[in-house]
């Protein structure tokens, strides 16, 4: 990789969304607006594709994800590497271990210890199984969790477990890899749903983990991927986003989920909240796994208020873009990378409660929280806001309102 040619003092951005998902354009407006040069990296048909503010859009290939990656870097050079979604951090960290074994490739190595931290933290940080054990060792409050890999792990998890309990595989995002399990006899058929593919669709996923591939799962020795037996915590689903550099938090906004997109889904409406257990949880994990770069963090928070933490996203979540009073983390990035103040200062949410968008309103166009909360929606990106319309009217979103269940 070459050493990046500009003329321009503002630092470099290179957000990769490898999903049609337009988490990534509310970023990336956010970095440009604080003094970022920001490109995307995204597949054709994404709502981002429609983003003035951006420098530049590049193409993101699923058939050679690795290769339009590079390619995408050694074009832009950026100075920093942004993931929208898991399947762009584990691209990254695959990229990783090959450039580290080369010489040629060491300032690409590099670019990708800089945006994400300490690669001893890569497996931990981007899976479930791993970090509840460091999680678990570092004394945090969480729900009671067993790794299970294999059938003989499984029966032993399940011997006198509590119903309801929580399935979890690794690999998933969004909540897709979470069942809610009311009895023994709802373990197998979830077990080989999420033992299957990820990309492939949740009705072909659910047929076969039910009727086939929950036969073959009892007949192996090992599962191909990790999953959790988990305790299921009655409350309030909470979350806490972070940016930080070398295992040092710089900026965070903590949020009660209010709604979901669906039962375990993202956010769709977030009350502004301080939550100092949840703060204290995150800012361990960061510094014990050295992470850089967006960070969030999943949290239950019970009738007492204790908060039990659930699960850690090593990229950008629904609520990283806000600015909240004193509080912006595109901001506090810029600073850290220039030891300048921010070339613009955006604009503060000033309501408790936020209305995400687009998630609310693919949730319920006509619900009240649009109407007595803030809409996030970027005005002032028309196209993207009228692109991320038009994907939601072509998707099924189901809603859940946080509490119900």
């Amino acid at each position: 990789m070459q050493a990046r040619r500009s003329s321009s003092p503002s630092p470099r951005v290179l957000i990769i969304a490898t999903t049609r998902w337009p988490l990534a354009g509310h970023m990336a407006i956010a970095l440009a607006k604080v003094g970022f040069e920001v490109a995307i990296l995204s597949p054709r048909g994404s709502p981002v594709r429609h983003i003035q503010i951006v420098e530049k859009h590049l193409n993101y290939s699923p058939l050679l994800p690795l290769t339009s990656i590079k390619r995408a870097i050694a074009g832009w050079l950026p100075d920093l590497l942004v993931c929208a979604d898991d399947w762009a951090v584990g691209h990254l960290h695959r990229i990783y271990d090959r450039a580290s074994k080369s010489p040629r490739s060491i300032r690409l190595a590099e670019l990708i210890r800089i945006s994400l931290g300490d690669p001893d933290g890569f497996k931990t940080a981007a899976t479930m199984s791993e970090l509840v054990l460091t999680a678990q060792a570092a004394e945090l409050r969480c729900p009671s969790t067993t790794v299970v890999c294999d059938n003989e792990t499984l029966e032993k998890a399940l011997e006198g477990a509590q119903y309801p309990m929580l399935l979890k595989c690794d690999g998933y995002s969004g909540g897709g890899g979470v069942r809610l399990i009311m009895n023994r006899n709802d373990v197998p058929s979830a077990a080989g749903e999420m033992q299957l593919p990820i990309r492939w669709s949740k009705t072909l996923r659910r047929l076969i983990g039910r009727y086939v591939y929950s036969w073959i799962l009892k007949r192996l020795i090992a599962w191909p991927s990790r999953a959790c037996v988990q305790e299921y915590v009655t409350g309030r689903p909470a979350n806490r986003a972070v940016v930080c550099w070398k295992g040092t938090v710089l900026a965070g906004i903590t949020v009660e989920a209010i709604e979901t997109i669906y039962k375990f889904g993202a956010t769709s409406v977030a009350r502004i909240i301080d939550n100092f257990e949840m703060q204290k949880a995150a800012d361990l994990l960061i510094k014990r796994l050295g992470m850089s770069g967006f960070v969030g963090f999943d949290f239950i928070l019970d009738d007492g208020g204790h908060a039990f933490l659930l699960e850690m996203n090593p990229r950008i979540t629904p609520i990283s873009h806000l600015a909240i009073e004193d509080v912006d983390l595109a901001s506090a990035l810029y600073t850290q990378m220039t030891a300048l103040a921010p070339a613009s200062h955006r604009p503060t949410i000033a309501r408790e409660t936020i209305a995400l968008f687009p998630q609310e309103v693919g949730r319920s166009r006509k619900g009240h929280r649009l109407l007595s909360s803030y809409h996030d929606v970027p005005w002032d990106e028309p196209a993207f806001v009228a692109a991320c319309v038009t994907s939601i009217g072509q998707d099924r979103v189901e809603c859940t309102t946080v509490g119900s269940a």
